[in-house]
C-alpha cells in the first residue's frame, strides 16, 4: 500500500511538472498554450472575459505544482472561484473566463499586448 501511494504522487507531480508552460502563441482565432509536454487551445470564440491576473493573496492549490517551474493546476480564490493555472510568474498573469464558465490563469512577459490583441478579436 505504501508503494502504490509513494508511485500514484510521484506520477501526478510528473504530470503537473509537465504542464508548465513555455510559451503562448496568438493565432488567428485563438490563443495556444504551449506547455513542456503538449497544448492548451482556446479559441477566441469560446472566450467571454480576458483581464490582468490581480494577486487576490488568497489562492489555494486545490491539486497541482505550486512553484517548481511554475504553478500549474487546479486552484481557488474568492473572486475568480475554481480556476486551471499554466502559470509562470504571477506577476505577468492574466485570467480567461470561458462562454461555458471555465477560468483559465496563465502568463506572459507581454500581457498587455496579449490581452489587447484578444480583445479586438471578441
Amino acid at each position: 500500500m505504501g508503494n502504490q501511494c509513494f508511485f500514484n504522487r510521484i506520477t501526478l507531480e510528473v504530470y503537473f511538472v509537465l504542464q508548465a508552460p513555455m510559451s503562448l502563441k496568438l493565432g488567428d482565432d485563438k490563443l495556444t498554450i504551449c506547455k513542456l509536454a503538449g497544448i492548451k487551445e482556446i479559441p477566441f470564440s469560446a472566450i467571454e472575459k480576458i483581464e490582468p491576473y490581480k494577486d487576490y493573496h488568497s489562492d489555494i492549490r486545490l491539486m497541482g505544482n505550486g512553484g517548481f517551474l511554475g504553478y500549474t493546476g487546479l486552484f481557488r480564490n474568492k473572486e475568480l472561484g475554481k480556476y486551471t493555472a499554466f502559470v509562470g510568474n504571477y506577476s505577468q498573469a492574466f485570467y480567461i473566463r470561458t462562454k461555458s464558465g471555465k477560468i483559465y490563469v496563465t502568463s506572459s512577459e507581454q500581457r498587455e499586448e496579449i490581452i489587447r490583441q484578444i480583445q479586438l478579436k471578441l
